[in-house]
């Protein structure tokens, strides 16, 4: 089974996309399909990480449909391509209908479900997508929809198994907003933060505006700061509270169990913050445009042991780490009747 991920990652955009993909990838190839990556070459992106994980990956440049097509046909040359998994906003309908002749299946992710797709499998982890609208896809495309559903990385499976004890109250405190560009909001938090005497850890791009001015902060107070950590599943596993972002990168902090207060850096993480607070699994302060750094102080002050609780248990009744192997189950039963439909 040939299979083509068609997702980018930059210092723009952030990691997110590339990163689930690759979750899945990782265990497609382990069930003995042929995987490969084809990404843009922007700045800041992660493609030697996916091929770190010994997947091959294409680069190219262009904002052509002709671009996408051509890059995708690159990357089994004359072989049948069976599958593309497509994650990312910048690609629309327009595009995945003229991949089509060149793929026997098309997998959309999704965490928007008001976009018209031209797919056979469409996947939304996002919890509360009961409200897609089911006209926005093709009459025959199956839907997989919810956090049950939601991919993280085998590291973060395995981290989930370790015994965690969640204290009466915080004291390690992570700050992690982004991969990318946080507009500062790394920097909002901290402000907000600083006299309140914990032991902080920080991740923060070093292309970030505010960097050194986050820098100095940190040697000041004797906390932590890294551009990059090799080990995420490590580090939030080994805190008692994140303090970060909306996105789908809560699915991993809820498999942890570890609390989390957070603000959306972008509109796609809006629904996600919404519906994790809703169901108690983290506090969501709204747009980070919107929220100032008193909030951050307030929202952390405000924690109870009870509250901390509370938050840890409804993560890991949330996501159970199977969101991988439930896509690709799915993945192989289409293909499967697709080679005897093909016969």
């Amino acid at each position: 089974m040939n299979i083509v991920f068609r997702n980018d990652s930059s210092f723009k955009i952030g990691t997110g996309h590339t990163r689930r993909s690759l979750s899945l990838a990782v265990h497609l190839k382990s069930l003995g399909a042929n995987c490969k990556f084809v990404c843009r070459n922007d700045f800041g992106n992660i493609n030697d990480l996916v091929r770190s994980c010994n997947i091959p990956l294409i680069e190219f440049n262009g904002n052509r449909i002709e671009d996408e097509i051509n890059a995708v046909r690159s990357a089994f040359d004359e072989e049948n391509l069976d599958w593309i998994i497509i994650d990312s906003y910048l690609i629309d309908i327009e595009t995945e209908t003229a991949l089509r002749p060149h793929v026997s299946k098309i997998l959309v992710i999704d965490d928007f479900s008001d976009r018209d797709h031209d797919c056979d499998l469409f996947l939304n982890p996002s919890i509360g997508t009961e409200k897609l609208t089911r006209s926005l896809l093709p009459a025959g495309c199956q839907i997989l929809l919810g956090s049950k559903y939601a991919m993280v990385s085998e590291k973060f499976i395995q981290q989930s198994k370790l015994p965690r004890v969640q204290k009466e109250k915080v004291e390690n405190v992570m700050v992690f907003f982004t991969s990318g560009d946080d507009d500062g909001e790394t920097l909002k938090a901290l402000e907000g933060l600083k006299d309140l005497g914990f032991k902080i850890t920080v991740v923060l791009n070093d292309e970030c505006k505010t960097n050194r001015t986050v820098s100095n902060m940190c040697t000041a107070k004797n906390w932590t700061i890294y551009n990059y950590v090799e080990n995420m599943s490590d580090l939030i596993g080994s805190v008692d509270l994140v303090v970060g972002s909306g996105g789908s990168s809560n699915f991993e902090r809820c498999l942890l169990g570890v609390p989390a207060i957070v603000s959306a850096l972008s509109e796609d993480q809006i629904n996600i913050a919404e519906q994790l607070s809703e169901i108690g699994a983290v506090i969501y302060l709204g747009p980070s445009k919107t929220v100032a750094t008193k909030d951050y102080e307030n929202a952390v002050v405000s924690l109870t042991s009870k509250k901390l609780k509370e938050m840890s248990i409804a993560g890991q009744q949330l996501i159970d780490g199977l969101g991988v192997e439930r896509v690709s189950q799915c993945i192989m039963i289409v293909n499967q009747d697709l080679t005897k439909t093909s016969k």
